[in-house]
């Protein structure tokens, strides 16, 4: 497999934001209002902003799988 520029940078940031995705759902008892699953977590928005960003970082994978591989 063939691996041209801007690969590694796709990954990382594919990387980043699963772990944003994973830190969106973290307990977190300073936080103002209560998320959508009932806590008070990092995001007020959770599972919302998981999904989004989840979302986000699948479609960073499929292309530069798509588009940065031979």
């Amino acid at each position: 497999m063939i691996r041209k520029k801007g690969f590694m940078p796709m990954l990382v940031l594919s990387l980043v934001l699963f772990f944003a995705a994973y830190a969106t759902l973290i307990p977190f008892e300073e936080a103002e209002q209560v998320n959508l699953l009932g806590y008070r977590a990092l995001s007020s928005f959770a599972p919302v902003s998981t999904l989004i960003l989840a979302g986000c970082a699948i479609a960073v994978q499929i292309v530069r799988k798509r588009f940065f591989t031979n």
